[in-house]
């Protein structure tokens, strides 16, 4: 009978060939033989439970075909892919009723992935239009508009731990030619299988709620795969997280030929694990080429101010001594002429006292002897004053002359020690105007576009600025503005 029932079925299936969608259960591949043993089944409703099933086997024809489809799609062919496949049905007495495989349609499983990732967009579009916008051919979300640190320091990682990609971005991270440092916060989780959308959902919640004052980025990453494997990267609920996740994410998910929506909706998209801990440490390299590019312009700029200062002091201490020297000329003709004064009224004094004395002595003379009997007591008291007199106002001149002198002495001797003192002000001046001791002491650098800000009214709100304190530099935008009196220390 079982003969009788393979010549009906075998005869009237002879030359017919059937196109069927089903998905893949129960596979089996025989590496000796390089035969796969499958059932196609259907299946449909909410639970997804099964209506049809036949046992379906690819010889060396269909075993060919799978490996093409292998290599197309970078998918490997096994249980849980739906697939549109052309087989022929089979009877046999030793395997019963099956089919034999002899062609997969790689088309339909590409097309399917993308109708997927397509469908869930269009339902993130709907239902985000706050945190995801699509405008022309870019997506546009909350995550892409955020900025990084200038250096990224803390770094969470949501993988697996088995991933490839795991231990990939741990040795590019700590093995960088720099020498940098990172403090890593590892978040293991599946990243392939039904429930690996959910834990890295839980494990951004987790790094929302626990360590978001220690993160500057996010890393989702795992090595390589299949076209497949990566749907987890296309699930609904992980999308909206990471579109509206307040802390830059970066992806390396492992694969060159297509793009997950995860992918398109981060702030920063790498292809592999490496290139994602590439990114994080060339970032760090820029931030310390640029803080190297202002310690060098500091100090050209700081050489170029002592240049110009010592210069001006120069011209100062040439001013000073040429100052001082003309005053000491000036002062030393004043002198002079203070001299020759004192001289010559001593003289015409002198002359005019001896002229006087000549007539007195020729009065005296004449009526010396009437009188020296009666006034001679005057007489010696009027001699001695003659004689006294002129000693005294020479005296005095001395005096008054010493006395400008000293002056004189004095006054440019404060000058110069006035001098001094400001000079010396000039220059401790010029040493605590020093940009290290300025930030030490409590005081910032603003620069807005790379140029220093002094003046208030030249920062609007919404401008991105930058902050220099004494070990940091700080990237942040102006959110308001209100006047003060710069006092409220």
């Amino acid at each position: 009978m079982t003969k009788e029932i393979a010549g009906v079925i075998n005869q009237h299936f002879a030359d017919r060939f059937y196109w069927v969608i089903a998905e893949i259960t129960s596979h089996k591949f025989i590496a000796k033989s390089g035969y796969h043993y499958f059932d196609l089944s259907e299946k449909h409703g909410s639970a997804n439970s099964s209506i049809t099933k036949i046992s379906c086997t690819a010889f060396s024809t269909g075993a060919e075909v799978i490996r093409n489809f292998e290599s197309y799609t970078h998918q490997k062919f096994g249980s849980n892919i739906e697939v549109l496949v052309k087989i022929k049905v089979d009877y046999s007495i030793e395997y019963g009723l099956r089919t034999i495989l002899y062609d997969v349609d790689v088309a339909f499983t590409i097309g399917n992935l993308e109708k997927v990732k397509q469908q869930t967009l269009a339902r993130l579009l709907k239902d985000e239009p706050k945190h995801i916008q699509l405008i022309g051919e870019t997506i546009y979300t909350s995550n892409k508009k955020l900025t990084y640190p200038a250096a990224i320091k803390g770094v969470a990682l949501i993988t697996s731990k088995e991933s490839e990609g795991y231990n990939d971005f741990l040795h590019t991270l700590n093995a960088n030619d720099y020498g940098y440092k990172f403090h890593l916060f590892p978040f293991l989780s599946k990243v392939q299988s039904d429930t690996a959308a959910e834990e890295m959902v839980d494990n951004l919640k987790r790094i929302f709620t626990q360590y978001l004052s220690y993160i500057d980025a996010v890393v989702i990453c795992r090595g390589g795969g299949a076209q497949t494997d990566f749907l987890v990267f296309n699930d609904y609920n992980l999308c909206r997280a990471v579109a509206r996740f307040p802390i830059p994410i970066i992806t390396g998910i492992g694969h060159h030929s297509n793009q997950s929506l995860v992918d398109m909706l981060v702030q920063t998209e790498t292809k592999t694990p490496t290139k994602a801990a590439e990114f994080i440490v060339n970032r760090c390299h820029s931030f310390e080429n640029n803080i190297l590019n202002i310690e060098k312009g500091i100090m050209v700029n700081s050489q170029r101010i002592i240049a110009l200062k010592k210069s001006a002091l120069s011209d100062v201490n040439s001013q000073i001594i040429n100052l001082t020297r003309d005053l000491l000329v000036q002062k030393n003709e004043n002198l002079n002429q203070a001299k020759t004064s004192v001289i010559n009224s001593t003289n015409r004094l002198i002359s005019k006292r001896k002229e006087e004395a000549v007539q007195y002595h020729h009065s005296v003379v004449a009526n010396s002897f009437r009188i020296l009997g009666d006034h001679r007591h005057e007489l010696t008291k009027m001699s001695s004053l003659l004689i006294s007199k002129p000693t005294s106002i020479i005296a005095i001149k001395k005096n008054n002359l010493n006395n400008e002198v000293e002056k004189i002495s004095n006054s440019t001797k404060k000058y110069i020690v006035s001098q001094r003192s400001y000079v010396n002000h000039y220059d401790t001046l010029f040493r605590h105007f020093n940009v290290d001791k300025i930030l030490q002491k409590g005081f910032a650098i603003i620069r807005k576009n790379g140029d220093v800000i002094s003046d208030p009214s030249k920062i609007n709100i919404n401008d991105q600025i930058s902050v220099q304190l004494k070990d940091t530099l700080i990237e942040t935008k102006v959110s308001s503005k209100k006047n003060g009196t710069g006092t409220n220390l």
